[in-house]
């Protein structure tokens, strides 16, 4: 019993540690991502790259400077908001290194990718995905006050894309070949790989 109510206080101090976020809250959104495979990044075709995922996401933002800020889990991103349209790139600055398994210059040497990652998307009242789960509507989203506030209660979903571009700089005469599921081709310079973005605002 006393290491049950140990366990419950530890719980009980982490939740208390865990800051609001910063901001307005516009609310928390359910994501689902789903790769539009367009055939022109071979990336598309790994093992390795997702074909979907979904994430748990909360919105917030600061009026006066149009900021926005995404946090999922223990991450928080920052980006812009211009009425109902946000967006946030990863990193804010620079590039992510990546390697996939399946991406050489010579055997047993794995190709260095630089990753961006832009999602962009736009906050509504209607989305017509989710139209067997809410009820259709034409209201404003977001709605303005009489003092020129954002008000958000009217909206109930989000859309838009989440692309991650993924750059190859060779050194050298370095050649990135990639072997996918049904192809092998070889990365010049850049591969964008496009999810179509939904969220369901909880």
């Amino acid at each position: 019993m006393r290491r049950i109510a140990i366990l419950l206080g530890l719980l009980l101090v982490a939740c208390e540690a865990e800051p609001p976020p910063p901001g307005l809250v516009i609310g928390t959104f359910d994501f689902d991502a789903t790769l539009e495979r367009g055939g022109g990044c071979v990336l598309e075709d790994m093992a390795e790259v997702a074909q979907s995922f979904a994430f748990t996401a909360v919105l917030s933002h600061d009026p006066e400077t149009g900021t926005l800020w995404l946090r999922s889990g223990p991450t928080e991103q920052v980006g812009t908001l211009e009425e109902n349209r946000f967006s946030v790139r990863t990193p804010a600055k620079g590039s992510i290194q990546r390697e996939f398994s399946a991406c050489t210059v010579a055997p047993g040497r794995l190709c260095a990718f630089k990753v961006v990652e832009v999602l962009e998307g736009e906050i509504l009242a209607d989305c017509p995905s989710f139209r067997s789960l809410q009820e259709p509507s034409d209201l404003p989203c977001p709605e303005r006050g009489e003092d020129g506030t954002l008000l958000w209660h009217n909206c109930a979903c989000a859309r838009g894309t989440l692309e991650e571009i993924v750059r190859f700089e060779p050194r050298g005469d370095e050649v990135c070949t990639c072997a996918g599921r049904t192809r092998t081709e070889t990365v010049a310079s850049e591969c964008r790989l496009v999810y179509r973005l939904e969220g369901k605002k909880g």
